[in-house]
């Protein structure tokens, strides 16, 4: 691009001066990595290494990547991705005034120098239409590019950390190839943000899926098919089925929307708001003691992962799998718990995967627990060792929902004390 480039700091404060009331604390521009503090719905903390876009070939642009650690002679280094930073590389086109943000999640370093490009023409999208989007081959199964003008710098932002955050979920509930054709990953993520984004949630999963697929047909200027084997066929492949796959797909994004309802801090209400609307009796008011002891303790816990878990019971809508039975809490929400088939605590070591995991009343919890339901891992018969009702029967699973055997075995051996 003609012209002469901006200095770091010129870069940084042209950034913070568009973000305008948006930021609420920021580092020392001119100072590497730029880091901010944002206000919602933005990325609450943005670590940013800007450059300057510059010519490349015909139609082509890019970024020289650069990073701290390259000064200290590494031929490869990464950037910094701790501290819960949404990390994001960027650049800023001076002659089509507009910002461009690549996605850093494609590889673990980058070289001295890395070439990030994208088209001249996203650049003059970006600065005709406001934003402007442009998938990309590279790294780990692709990525979209984003550009936008100052006026929708807010827009690009919040939509790079949605993309990121969407392709996070999709990792847990997708077969692990979805990613392996970059074209098809990237649609699979825009059908789910076009999904989330640009459809009313008022209306039935079917319906917004469909809107959601027709805009990034029209968008990318596809065949409306293209998408459907997109999320179909070619996601999920099995013989003789063909075309797109409803009872596949839509549970995912119905899964994924629950998700994200949580992370937008939109939960369901608390035990202490039931316990508010609830009437004790007299009798327990009256037990105990108006000034217990109190005592400190100190205790290791293990991280589950907590969006995972209220995505299955998303997908279950609370259902146990193995008597089908649908708890109901006072205020209509469902209620169920998620049980790990091999532990996760010492000595058992399980992980916190989807394919470790049942989604449970807890009657069939606390049977689990207690090693009273064996399932044979080929058929997923079960086998209740003292209620007959459910022996012979066959633990329910959704089509993309696949337990690990390996785990089932081991609790049979393991925590039942079978084989």
């Amino acid at each position: 691009m003609p012209g002469k480039e901006l200095s770091k700091q010129q870069l940084h404060k042209l950034l913070i001066e568009s973000l305008d009331d948006a930021v609420k604390k920021h580092s020392k521009p001119g100072q590497v990595p730029l880091e901010l503090q944002l206000t919602s719905p933005l990325p609450s903390k943005l670590r940013l290494y800007l450059y300057n876009v510059s010519s490349f070939r015909e139609g082509d642009c890019k970024i020289n990547v650069r990073l701290p650690d390259h000064r200290e002679g590494n031929k490869y280094a990464p950037p910094d991705r701790g501290e819960d930073f949404l990390v994001v590389l960027g650049g800023y086109d001076e002659k089509y005034d507009v910002f461009a943000f690549w996605d850093d999640t494609l590889y673990d370093e980058y070289r001295e120098v890395q070439l990030l490009t994208l088209k001249e023409t996203t650049l003059k999208r970006g600065s005709v239409e406001g934003i402007a989007t442009q998938f990309r081959d590279g790294g780990k199964g692709g990525e979209t590019v984003i550009v936008a003008d100052n006026s929708h710098l807010s827009e690009a932002l919040r939509m790079r950390e949605r993309l990121v955050q969407i392709r996070e979920l999709l990792n847990d509930f997708l077969p692990p190839e979805w990613r392996d054709n970059s074209k098809q990953g990237q649609i699979i993520e825009h059908v789910v943000y076009a999904f989330l984004e640009k459809t009313d949630p008022d209306q039935p999963t079917h319906e917004r899926r469909e809107s959601a697929q027709e805009f990034i047909a029209a968008e990318q200027a596809v065949e409306i098919q293209a998408i459907q084997e997109m999320t179909g066929s070619q996601l999920w492949k099995e013989p003789g089925k063909e075309g797109y796959h409803r009872e596949y797909f839509d549970p995912v994004l119905n899964a994924i929307e629950s998700v994200w309802k949580s992370a937008g801090d939109q939960l369901k209400p608390t035990l202490d708001d039931i316990l508010a609307e609830t009437t004790v009796p007299e009798l327990l008011d009256n037990l105990g003691t108006d000034s217990p002891e109190r005592r400190t303790t100190v205790q290791d816990q293990i991280q589950r992962n907590q969006q995972l878990v209220d995505a299955l019971k998303a997908l279950y809508d609370h259902q146990c799998q193995v008597c089908n039975r649908r708890l109901q809490q006072r205020n209509g929400d469902g209620y169920s718990e998620v049980h790990h088939v091999r532990p996760l605590g010492d000595p058992h070591t399980g992980p916190d995967k989807q394919s470790n995991m049942l989604v449970l009343c807890p009657n069939h919890h606390a049977d689990f627990d207690n090693g009273m339901i064996i399932i044979e891992p080929s058929t997923h018969e079960i086998t209740h060792l003292y209620d007959e009702r459910y022996t012979g029967k066959q633990l329910e699973t959704t089509g993309w929902h696949e337990l690990d055997n390996e785990h089932l075995e081991y609790h049979n051996t393991e925590i039942c004390g079978f084989g």
